[in-house]
Parts: C-alpha cells; structure tokens; sequence
C-alpha cells in the first residue's frame, strides 16, 4: 500500500480528531444525561426520563438519530459562517445567438452577483472571444472593426493571439512586422 504524502498528514488528523471530537460530544452527552438522573428532585427526575426515552428500543434509535442530524446541523452552521455562503449566480446564454456561442462560452458560474452589463467595446469583446477560443466571433468583430482600430498597437497584439491560434503563419509574420514598426515609430499602447 503507497504511503500518503506528507502534505496530507496534517488534514487527515483534522479529519480523525474532528470525527472523534463528534463522537466524543454525543457519548458525553449520553453520559451526563444517565449521571444526571442521581440528582436530587426534579431535575433527577427530568435527566431519568430523558434516559428512560433514550434507552427504549425504539425510540433510542430516533433519538440517536435526531442526535446525530443535530449535530450535523451543527457542524454544517460553522462550516458555513468559516467557509461564506454556498449559493452562486448562473448566468446562462439563451436564444438564438446561444447557438452561435461554443459549449463552453453558453454559462458561468459566479460566487458574487454579476455586474450589470455595460456595453462593451469591439476590442473588449475581441478579447473575450479570444479568452474562450471563439476563432470565428473575433475574425467577425475583426471585420467589424474601423481600418484605422485594426492598426492599433493593442489591437494588433489580439490580431496577433488570433492568427497566432488558428495557425495562419503568413499573418503572423505580417502582424510582428506591423507591431515592429508601430514600436519603431514610438506609438505605445494607451
């Protein structure tokens, strides 16, 4: 049997001493509820019927089981006041453009609620194509763009990315002698 790496060590006793610090509570809790019925007056008397419900067959095992969601419940409301809330925001593509759009461009998932959408700019939307691989959308808004934008040093670099992706050797050769002489003439990006 392979050893588990060092790494692992210390949260697998997290996970032992957090299991036996569970089981630990509820038997403490078993113990002091049948010690607790040898108190003198009512509250002897209370701890005694407690025990007497626990310990019938079969009620022991819904108590034992209303113990035992208890406890997850409880456990499951640190974890959620260290950890944040579980809850996410899904936002999904639909409609016909939804068809145009790969697989993995359709949704996303967020932790926080997404912002209102602003509207974007043809080079912010050609740097979202390129992020998820849509070749076709970003040669589209490269159509789409003004002759003069399409010489832009950043936009360049994108039309760089994109040539670059789908291969086109000829292109990419062109667009570095276009970068090359942009940087020449002292344009920086803005």
């Amino acid at each position: 049997m392979a050893r588990p790496n060092s790494t692992d060590e210390p949260s697998r006793r997290k996970q032992i001493l957090v299991g036996a610090g569970v089981i630990g509570s509820v038997g403490l809790v078993l113990v002091i509820a049948s010690l607790g019925r040898f108190l003198p007056g009512a509250v002897g008397e209370a701890f005694g019927l407690l025990s007497g419900i626990v310990s019938t067959p079969f009620l022991m095992e819904i108590s034992l089981a209303g113990l035992g969601l208890l406890a997850v419940l409880i456990f499951n409301h640190f974890r959620q006041v260290r950890e944040g809330d579980d809850y996410v925001y899904l936002e999904e593509v639909t409609g016909p453009e939804a068809d145009k759009l790969p697989e993995q461009a359709r949704w996303a998932t967020y932790s926080e609620a997404p912002l209102e959408s602003a509207s974007l700019t043809l080079r912010d939307e050609l740097e979202g194509c390129l992020a998820i691989d849509d070749w076709n959308r970003a040669s589209e808004l490269l159509a789409d763009m003004n002759p003069q934008d399409l010489h832009h040093p950043d936009i360049l670099e994108l039309r760089l990315q994109l040539a670059e992706a789908t291969q086109k050797s000829e292109q990419v050769a062109k667009i570095r002698a276009l970068l090359a002489s942009t940087k020449d003439l002292g344009k920086e990006p803005q």
